[in-house]
């Protein structure tokens, strides 16, 4: 083989080699590009269900937090009693009924009770970008407790959240069916009525009453609509609250021994011994040092809660009178926002919504009564030591509305043309709680993935 027929040779081996070498790059080329396209189209599919399960998250929080909300407003309405839960959830379905039906939330849909396993089903409700929930709200396998079981939907992802409720005395002065109760006894005779047409001994008992955590006490029970009361309550406990106001050190009233102040300043303190009297709109938290005589001259509004220190070792006494002269009013929605809107926290500033005077050693007096004429209307709950109610006759009294009367002593109405009572609507009622009255959830809620 000559020189040059070998260069010939070798060149075309060379071009053999390229060529080879070119195919297996464009086949390594073409399969990094289909790996490629393989990846993306799998982490799509990955995103895309990463973002329904986000979605299906998104709409079990959302919908637990809505559900939870109807529950907790529902609860005091339903009034269920008893520690069985599985009689909680009908009474509780029915006021969730109400709540929820008709409206945009639920638009058309509906709650189903069912008689077999004592189970509430909310039907589907939408949320947001076609994601939806709906919800299980049923009693525990021991009976002791409900569980509420809220499903996110988004595609055909779902998750859930599920959160258990245990049956607990309502806040203190929560709506309730005891609207006058004491640790003492209560003497009355009553000729005025809550509905202005049928007399309260008919409307109402007075009976013997076991307090939970020990000792008894006496309650007038409200009988409307079938309703059977307890026969074990939860005395109102107000220490705490009294305790946390105290330590605000709310800035003082300014004024003489025994003056009348008109335009209460918001939530202030009444400085020991100063005995005033308070006019027309007293707005927040009024605390009261110890000892003092306060009275309300009405007409007065009373937009939040007048709260006495209590004695302790402390010498003297303490007062709260109402002036029968005009009514007192306390709108309770104005109450709720001046309280909420003081701008400090403190334990139990959410029940004192329900209550107008919270005194546990102070007594509860009368003031400027006049022979005859009509009764004079209070509006919230009154927390006290003892009302021994003065003079005799046809003197008017109290029209107590929208609350209730709880003594840490006894309770002496008198003989004649007396009217301590409530609102024919109960919902309204405030005083003592059924042992078991309401909804407390429980801190830990658990995730469980869907599909």
């Amino acid at each position: 083989m000559t020189h040059n027929q070998l260069n010939r040779t070798l060149a075309r081996l060379r071009r053999g080699y390229v060529s080879l070498a070119a195919m297996l790059f464009l086949v390594l080329a073409s399969l990094m590009a289909a790996a490629f396209y393989s990846m993306v189209i799998t982490s799509a599919r990955a995103a895309g269900n990463d973002r329904q399960a986000n979605q299906a998250m998104a709409a079990a929080e959302s919908g637990m937090a809505f559900m939870r909300a109807q529950m907790t407003a529902a609860a005091p309405t339903a009034r269920f009693t008893g520690t069985d839960s599985t009689q909680w959830t009908k009474p509780l379905c029915d006021v969730l009924r109400t709540q929820m039906e008709g409206t945009a939330n639920l638009g058309a849909g509906t709650l189903t009770y069912s008689t077999s396993d004592a189970s509430v089903t909310v039907n589907a409700i939408a949320v947001d970008r076609g994601a939806t929930f709906d919800a299980v709200i049923k009693p525990s396998s021991d009976a002791k407790s409900i569980t509420l079981t809220v499903t996110g939907y988004s595609g055909s992802v779902s998750r859930k959240l599920a959160v258990n409720f245990s049956g607990v005395p309502m806040s203190p002065g929560a709506p309730v069916i005891y609207p006058m109760v004491t640790r003492g006894k209560i003497d009355k005779a009553w000729n005025v009525t809550p509905d202005g047409s049928t007399k309260v001994k008919d409307y109402g008992d007075i009976v013997t009453v076991s307090i939970k955590g020990g000792g008894s006490g006496h309650a007038m029970v409200y009988k409307k609509n079938g309703m059977v009361a307890p026969t074990v309550i939860d005395f109102p406990n107000n220490d705490a609250v009294i305790q946390a106001i105290a330590a605000l050190n709310l800035p003082a009233i300014s004024g003489s021994t025994g003056a009348t102040i008109s335009g209460v300043p918001a939530s202030s303190r009444i400085l020991a011994g100063k005995n005033y009297t308070l006019a027309g709109t007293i707005n927040g938290v009024i605390y009261v040092e110890w000892p003092n005589k306060i009275t309300v001259a009405g007409p007065a509004t009373i937009n939040g809660t007048i709260v006495f220190e209590r004695k302790g070792s402390k010498p003297g006494s303490s007062s709260f009178s109402l002036d029968r002269s005009a009514d007192i009013s306390r709108p309770m929605a104005s109450s709720d926002t001046q309280i909420m809107n003081m701008g400090q926290s403190f334990t139990g500033k959410d029940q004192l919504k329900w209550w107008t005077l919270i005194a546990p050693d102070a007594s509860l007096e009368e003031a400027n009564g006049t022979t005859g004429g009509a009764n004079k209307t209070f509006q919230g709950s009154l927390h006290f030591l003892s009302f021994s109610r003065q003079g005799g006759g046809n003197q008017p009294g109290f029209a107590i509305t929208q609350g209730g009367m709880v003594a840490e002593g006894t309770i002496d109405i008198g003989s004649n043309g007396v009217s301590y009572v409530v609102d024919s609507d109960t919902s309204k009622a405030a005083g003592a709680n059924a042992a078991t009255s309401s909804l407390a959830m429980a801190p830990a809620t658990y995730c469980e993935a869907g599909n």
